[in-house]
């Protein structure tokens, strides 16, 4: 009988130590689910230094748990998450401010999404959130903190735009000029990682630098009122989602024969002018852009402050640009390596190649030039005045042969004819002059021979 008493203790020992291999696995699971923690806090704050590291409870070979004599994990996580810092998201359904990264996370991976990290204090995050919905109200869906559901509904469903709407801003007229450029003056430094562009100074004109993460429908406003200067693009072609369809094929087709031989990212540069209104302020001339396509060289020109945006309506400026529009086509000669990607009546997108340029888009390219030429086609409703100021920009192109220019011509012939008519009359006039005086002085003579 003690033998089977034995026999059973042996057997209560060897559960007892099944046991105790299973609680310690749990202290190794529940050990690993710290470390992870502890990591993942460290990622979404700052990078944990390599004593702190050290300091972490390991398990050595012989599968006893050793830690450190002055710190827990506990410390060493409170110390990582000391720098708090704070995420904002700034559009879509779960917009707003985060305390975490891996709270902001799961909500920031579709294209359309916007967020920024790394704000120091709530306050901070919060006034940069406040800042976007002031400077994007179109994107704003108002959605109340712990609002029941069918309020968040009713809010995203109040702020959709109609088609009305978004036809109405497309619109190219002054008032949404005006628009547009508040849009621009109310750029600063500070706001330039939300808003996603930034102003160069060109030939006296305030322009813009315009990133991936822009709004889609500020930058197609800003192209359509001429105040591009560059459009980089590096993934995706969300930021000219706006365009004409036309447009957008062009650019994917040149984006993934780039990408097929060595992903890159390419840049959009503008030559443009300004649409030019009529005094009831809508669109007669809408802007004229030349626009060259490339893999971005990756130099970035420097800030400068906004210009003053008023010169956009004199006169003389609206003609230069237009003027600078046609030098621009001009570079693109027979023998010159260039395709036309993509051509309207008012906008060229062009890119280099290694042959000369074919027949059929040399026939795009004079297209587009001959309302230069003839003061034809949209040029046709230009003002008196900024006619006039383009004519004689271009004047001196041979193949240019406007009304005006012919109408010149024209004075000057008459001039001309005028200038020799009365040459002739004040020839006559002297040669009877003469006449008379000799037979004067013939009839003299003669008295006085008499």
């Amino acid at each position: 009988m003690e033998f089977v008493f034995n026999a059973l203790d042996q057997e209560i020992q060897k559960y007892e130590q099944e046991l105790e291999k299973c609680k310690h696995c749990q202290q190794i699971r529940t050990q690993i689910q710290s470390l992870k923690k502890a990591i993942e806090a460290m990622r979404s704050t700052q990078q944990p230094k390599p004593s702190e590291l050290s300091q972490l409870s390991v398990v050595d070979k012989s599968g006893e748990e050793k830690f450190p004599e002055n710190k827990t994990i506990a410390e060493i996580i409170k110390k990582s998450t000391q720098d708090k810092k704070y995420y904002v998201i700034y559009n879509g359904p779960m917009k707003g401010v985060y305390d975490a990264w891996e709270k902001a996370a799961p909500f920031t991976h579709q294209s359309r999404i916007i967020h920024k990290g790394g704000f120091l204090t709530l306050e901070e995050a919060k006034e940069s959130f406040r800042e976007y919905e002031t400077l994007h109200p179109e994107q704003t869906l108002k959605r109340a903190d712990k609002a029941p559901i069918q309020t968040q509904r009713t809010g995203i469903i109040r702020n959709i735009p109609t088609r009305a709407e978004i036809k109405e801003k497309k619109r190219v007229c002054r008032s949404n000029l005006r628009e547009t450029l508040n849009i621009v003056l109310n750029w600063t430094e500070e706001r330039r990682a939300i808003l996603g562009y930034y102003p160069i100074a060109k030939e006296q004109l305030t322009k813009l630098v315009i990133f991936p993460d822009a709004s889609p429908s500020d930058t197609y406003q800003f192209f359509q009122y001429g105040l591009i200067d560059t459009i980089l693009i590096f993934n995706d072609l969300k930021i000219i989602s706006e365009f004409p369809a036309g447009f957008v094929d062009a650019v994917k087709r040149f984006k993934n024969m780039i990408d097929n031989v060595n992903p890159r990212d390419i840049s959009l540069k503008f030559t443009n002018s300004q649409p030019i209104f009529n005094e009831e302020e809508e669109c007669l001339v809408p802007a004229h852009q030349v626009i060259f396509m490339s893999v971005f060289p990756g130099n970035f020109q420097p800030i400068d402050q906004v210009q003053d945006l008023t010169i956009y309506s004199h006169e003389g400026r609206l003609a230069s640009t237009l003027a600078r529009v046609f030098e621009r086509t001009q570079k693109i000669t027979r023998e010159s390596h260039t395709r036309i990607n993509y051509k309207s009546r008012n906008t060229l997108l062009v890119s280099s190649k290694r042959n000369e340029i074919e027949e059929r888009e040399m026939r795009l390219l004079v297209e587009f030039e001959s309302a230069f030429y003839n003061l034809s086609g949209l040029l046709e409703k230009l003002p008196e005045g900024i006619k006039r100021n383009l004519c004689y920009l271009i004047k001196e192109r041979e193949d240019h042969k406007c009304q005006l220019c012919v109408s010149e011509l024209s004075e000057e012939s008459n001039n001309k004819t005028e200038s020799t008519h009365m040459i002739k009359e004040e020839d006559n006039a002297s040669e009877g002059h003469i006449m008379k005086k000799e037979d004067s002085t013939s009839e003299a003579s003669l008295n006085i021979i008499a």
